[in-house]
């Protein structure tokens, strides 16, 4: 009894609940207040003036929102309000409260009743955001407004409150809406609009209420629809439409039904093209009486012709709402006129399919998030909608009132007996933009009806046929009885449409079939299916259609007639894919085995037919190189009974000219041979039983393919070598299957992975293949090389070789070999010779433990370094490695390096490298492997391969930087004499240049005489140069006696000149060992010696001859600037002769010979050899100066010559002879003068 207020709103009560409620009401009136926020003590009084809800949803124009804000935008809707009337705009629900409480306690200090009726009343429905009235709470107020009459209400406004949430009884509910509005004698204005469509019959009850109400003026419906009532019963104009003010906004079905009520007689048309009606809605007002156009349709012209044939014509509607109206205008006529139209044209029409994928809520058209499809800023039409992927593209509430238009077309096709042609082309089928491809039962439906029509020529061109109904629909065309002619082709307005298919001459009764102008996939389709009634066809060509595949494949698996002896057929949707030739007239050999792989997945159920017609002719199949995909496994089954039924023949069946039923064999060796999948599941059905050894290398296994192939073989014992290498279908899947056979297989001991196409990124695969390993009890070598995975998969691989390094003797040897033991060698064994416990302690001392031991094998798993893995996914990444550590590469990883793609890093490796300070010039990764040690063979490789590394590889820079190095003196002769560098130039400047010293440095060492030799031969320039008097001068000078015996060899005369040098007295001064650098370096004889300022930051170890003829002790001091990096950057001094004994050195950092507290360097020699090694790091910020030295002499011979030191150097007596035999008169100058 103490209850005043009681809000239900939002807990979607229907009709039901909402009328309990208003019994519960009038019992409790006298105590109630408020209830779902309703003013009911002022309802019950009946001194409503005005009632009105401020949850009017306000929404923001939607034309350039997404389709997620537009959900979001849905989702804030019902948070949006307007304020009260007399309220401010951020009032709270405490504030209204409050507000109430105030009046009701000014009533009991005596305040008069109308003064509280004016406070409640301005403020009828309370608001709280979110919550609705829906059917339930509506219910209530209509009722409550018929029980209790309202005399001074003149407006009611209830919009965006769900009322249609109970879709089934909304009529009901707005028939109440009717009553309560017809008692109130003074209503103005009524608006119940929505933004979801309560349907038609609802409209119309509400409508033919309303019509009888002498005051209304507005009622506003739908979608901010309006309807002025009041204009319709004054005016009465004859055209009905938002130009003449009496409608106006988005009506939607349940404003046109009130709409219809309200109509006045005078009215002959209607347009509502803007209005958003459904189908249901243009049905019934074309029935309305009197009206000749709706929405610019004229309805009695549909017709047009004689009373014999007749033709409808609507062409160009473009919804789908106003075909269906015209078609149930069609379904009115007289049988009689119905059976008189011969011809439907309904091009552009929108007669698409509507099924609803999803469940849904009636009142909002789908669940969850989903809107709908329907796109507020398309208001013209409910065809104007945005897909959604979840539901077809009419599921909005103004279309889940409306029919199927394609059922509604066969409903209309059925009833008309006499139709001949029928034009139902780009009516926006399933798959254009927008549109849903799920449905099935409308096509269904369609095709059923066209199946048994008598239509004779059928346009369905322009249609997208992407969906699964599109299908049945044309497996119903190709039984049409009458069907002469049909087009199909052309999906898009941009494909050029071809001339119709004569289906019944061309495709029924042909026996050759060979179209050559292309055919759209509809088409082809459309004669799969048509091929059924076909009893006379020998020859189908499909060679010339690209469109022939999947489908229309799967199709002709089922349809191909028996009379059918041959079928080309293209093996993909490409004019590239080959053709196939299939020979159904019972060949003894079926041949179809490609020269490469060929992917032929899209025709793979006409290899199942094929198989089926030949079974019991062939002798031999061949179906090699091709890749049958998904229906590999059905093929394979095929060919299993095939070869499984050669027993009971008279010849023995090859499957693959390698596959045969043999249980003998020990050993198969299918490497190389493209079986692929297919032939891998015919193998694995027919493994002989005594197999040991199997190859299946460089076969197309695929990972499918390996699980079945692993099942089988856990069934054989024996199997001890398995290879599946080079099948990149292998990948994950396949060492899936590996794992599971490893885990449980006791006898394989060789397993070989090689290029099988793994992942470089960790996997659940890997992990399980590593555990499986680790388990494994006999496997004993693994061979995974030339695979790309990553480095935590290899350190899981070693840690299980780790754990079991070496795999036990077989049990089969070791009984073996005790059975021996019995009866020939008597060898004692632990546990038979072993009595006592002392004893069996000892028992690890028997020969026969040992001998198991020695028998067992250490388990070897092969593996490329993380480079070379890294290389074969990603070369460009694998060289950025090479950039931190070339030198590090072993041979075997610079072959696998250029096996792994080398074309695709060539841009890479002539690219400088990768350093922030790197200048200008820096040096390229090609650079670095042409001049790194041991890469000879990989740099020969890739110099014949690639043109653009052979010409970077001999340009002139390069070959004098090789020739200036003797350690790359090999290199230059690879450059000139197999690279095919060019001499002239730079070149052969660099070599004669400074009196030719690098050329005669060249000439006089040892291992440089293959490169001399070769340079000699081929330039008449160098040639001259190396038996030249200059040479064997500076050869003299320099006391290099090697290479004045070449000089000499080479022809090089004495002329007096070089007697006058040999004779002549040596000019060398000397000075104190502690003299200024500046003054030694400028005595006559001194040398001065000198690396790069700075000093380059690559690996050296360069050795260089100093000789001072005529001195007896010399001094060797450094310049002050000198300066290396570390202790690996230093100068040594070492003997002439080259023994590794050191002089004076190591020098380096700041420590050098006659710098600051450091003494000159002092030697009892003519001659020395300073040696330079650094392993090529440097200051990147601030490089280093390096060195620069001067040897010269402090102490000489009197009155000596450089013939008498040839005489005193026993390692110049080759050159004395030399020189005697091309100057005898040196002989009498034997001794020295005075």
């Amino acid at each position: 009894p103490s209850l005043r207020h009681l809000d239900l709103r939002s807990n979607g009560l229907d009709l039901a609940a909402g009328r309990l409620l208003v019994d519960y009401v009038a019992r409790n009136a006298a105590t109630l207040d408020v209830v779902c926020g309703l003013p009911v003590r002022t309802i019950v009084q009946g001194a409503l003036t005005a009632l009105t809800t401020a949850t009017a949803v306000r929404r923001r124009d939607s034309a350039d929102l997404s389709a997620a804000e537009e959900e979001e935008d849905d989702e804030d809707d019902d948070q949006q309000h307007t304020p009260r009337p007399g309220s401010s705009e951020d009032e709270s629900d405490e504030e209204w409260r409050r507000r109430e409480a105030e009046a009701l306690a000014e009533v009991q200090h005596g305040l008069a009743a109308a003064e509280v009726q004016q406070l409640l009343t301005e403020q009828a429905v309370e608001e709280r955001p979110g919550l609705f009235l829906e059917t339930g709470g509506a219910v209530l107020l209509a009722e409550l407004l018929c029980r209790y009459p309202q005399p001074k209400l003149t407006s009611v406004e209830v919009a965006d409150q769900r009322l249609p949430t109970d879709a089934e009884r909304a009529a009901e509910l707005f028939a109440s809406f009717g009553e309560a509005a017809l008692r109130s004698p003074n209503l103005r204005l009524l608006d119940l609009s929505e933004w979801w469509d309560a349907g038609l019959e609802a409209g119309l009850e509400l409508g033919s209420r309303l019509a009888r109400h002498p005051k209304l003026e507005t009622v506003k419906l739908g979608l901010r629809g309006v309807v002025h009532v009041k204009a319709l019963r004054d005016s009465r104009p004859a055209v009905v439409g938002p130009a003449e003010g009496v409608v106006s906004g988005v009506l939607k079905n349940v404003g046109a039904g009130c709409l219809k009520a309200c109509l006045p007689p005078s009215a002959t048309e209607i347009d509502l093209a803007n209005c958003g009606l459904g189908a249901d809605a243009l049905v019934a007002l074309s029935r309305t009486t009197g009206l000749a156009k709706i929405n610019g349709v004229e309805l009695g012209k549909l017709l047009t012709g004689g009373a014999d044939e007749r033709r409808v014509v609507a062409a160009g509607l473009h919804t789908s709402d106003e075909s269906l109206m015209v078609l149930s205008r069609l379904k009115s006529l007289d049988p009689a006129v119905r059976a008189s139209v011969t011809e439907l044209d309904l091009r552009d029409c929108n007669m698409s399919s509507k099924s609803h994928i999803h469940p849904k809520y009636p009142f909002i058209g789908t669940t969850g998030n989903c809107d709908g499809g329907c796109k507020l800023s398309f208001r013209n039409n409910t065809d104007r909608l945005y897909r959604c992927d979840a539901c077809d593209y009419d599921e909005c509430s103004s279309c889940h009132f409306s029919p199927c238009p394609m059922v509604f077309l066969a409903e209309t096709l059925r009833e008309l007996p006499g139709l001949r042609v029928l034009n139902l082309s780009r009516n926006h089928w399933q798959g254009q933009i927008g549109r849903s491809a799920r449905d099935e039962l409308g096509y269904e439906r369609l095709g059923e009806a066209l199946a048994a029509s008598p239509v004779e020529h059928l346009d369905l061109s322009r249609n997208h046929d992407s969906g699964p109904g599109f299908a049945k629909l044309v497996a119903h065309v190709a039984r049409m009885p009458r069907l002469a002619s049909v087009r199909l082709s052309g999906a898009t307005h941009s494909v050029r449409l071809d001339s119709p298919v004569r289906f019944a001459a061309d495709w029924l009764e042909a026996t050759e079939i060979a179209p050559t102008s292309p055919r759209s996939h509809a088409e082809l389709l459309l004669l799969a299916h048509a091929l059924r009634r076909n009893c006379t066809l020998t020859l189908l060509d499909l060679s010339s259609q690209i469109n022939a595949t999947g489908s229309v494949a799967q199709t002709l698996r089922n349809t191909l007639p028996a009379t059918l002896k041959r079928l080309r057929i293209r093996a993909g949707p490409s004019h590239r894919a080959a053709v196939l030739d299939l020979d159904f007239d019972a060949p003894r050999t079926v041949d179809l085995a490609a020269t490469r792989y060929t992917r032929v997945e899209a025709v793979a159920p006409l290899f199942e037919l094929l198989l089926d017609r030949v079974a019991d002719a062939a002798t031999a199949v061949d179906f090699r190189n091709l890749d049958l995909g998904d229906g590999a496994p059905r093929v394979a089954a095929r060919v299993s009974d095939w070869l499984s039924a050669s027993s009971s023949s008279s010849e023995p069946r090859l499957f693959n000219a390698t596959i045969a039923l043999s249980e003998t064999a020990t050993a198969l060796d299918l490497a190389s041979q493209p079986v692929m999948t297919h032939g891998v599941l015919v193998l694995a059905d027919h493994l002989p039983s005594r197999l040991v050894a199997l190859d299946l290398s460089a076969t197309g296994l695929s990972g499918r393919a390996a699980h079945r192939l692993f099942e089988s073989l856990l069934d054989h014992a024996r199997l001890q070598s398995l290879d599946v290498s080079r099948n990149p279908l292998f990948g994950l899947d396949g060492l899936a299957a590996a794992a599971l056979f490893l885990a449980r297989d006791s006898a394989l001991r060789s397993l070989s992975l090689q290029r099988v196409n793994l992942a470089m990124h960790e996997s659940d695969e890997l992990d399980r293949f590593a555990v499986a390993v680790s388990v494994n009890t006999t496997l004993v070598t693994l061979d995974l090389r030339s695979n790309s995975f990553p480095r935590s998969f290899e350190v899981a691989l070693r840690r299980s070789i780790e754990k079991r390094p070496c795999i036990a003797c077989p049990l089969d040897l070791k009984l073996a070999f005790l059975s021996c033991n019995e009866t020939a060698f008597r060898l004692p064994t632990p546990l038979r010779h072993s009595t006592t416990l002392a004893e069996l302690d000892d028992a690890d001392q028997h020969v026969v433990p040992k001998i198991f031991s020695f028998l067992g094998e250490r388990r070897d798993l092969k593996l490329d370094s993380h480079l070379v893995s890294v290389m074969q996914l990603d070369p460009a990444a694998a060289f950025d490695l090479l950039d931190d550590d070339l030198d590090a590469l072993t041979d075997a990883d610079l072959d696998a390096l250029l096996e792994a793609r080398p074309c695709a890093a060539t841009q890479r490796l002539l690219d400088p490298t990768a350093e922030d300070d790197a200048p200008n010039d820096a040096e390229t990764v090609w650079e670095r492997i042409v001049f790194m040690p041991n890469s000879e063979r990989l740099v020969d490789r890739l110099v014949v391969d690639h043109d653009r590394l052979d010409r970077a590889a001999t340009r002139p820079d390069l070959v004098v930087r090789a020739l200036r190095r003797p350690e790359h003196h090999g290199l230059a002769l690879r450059m000139v004499r197999d690279w095919g560098a060019r001499l002239d130039g730079p070149v052969r400047d660099a070599l004669l240049d400074h009196d030719n010293a690098l050329w005669f440095d060249i000439l006089t060492r040892d291992n440089a005489t293959p490169l001399a030799d070769h340079l000699c031969a081929v330039d008449p320039q160098l040639r001259r140069a190396a038996g030249s008097r200059v040479l064997l001068v500076a050869a003299l000078r320099a006391r290099e006696w090697r290479r004045a015996a070449r000089c000499l060899a080479r022809g090089a005369a004495v002329t007096p000149d070089v007697r006058d040098i040999l004779l002549r007295p040596l000019d060398v001064q000397t000075a104190a060992p502690d003299a200024d650098f500046d003054v030694a370096a400028n005595l006559a004889g001194a040398v001065v010696l000198e690396s790069d300022h700075p000093y380059r930051a690559t690996r050296l170890d360069d050795r260089y001859p100093l000789s001072i003829p005529g001195a007896t002790k010399l001094a060797l001091k450094f310049h002050p600037r000198s300066r290396t990096l570390d202790r690996y950057a230093y100068v040594a001094v070492l003997p002439h002769d080259g023994s590794p004994t050191s002089l004076g050195g190591p020098y380096c950092r700041d420590a050098f010979a006659g710098v600051g507290p450091e003494a000159p360097l002092l030697l009892d020699a003519d001659s020395l050899v300073v040696r330079f090694c650094t392993d090529g790091d440097q200051n990147s910020l601030h490089p280093l100066w390096g060195w620069k030295l001067v040897v010269f002499a402090t102490h000489t011979k009197p009155n000596a010559n450089l013939w008498s030191t040839l005489l005193a150097d026993p390692a110049s007596r080759p050159l004395v002879d030399r020189l005697l035999h091309a100057d005898p008169s040196l002989a009498d100058c034997a001794a020295p003068p005075p």
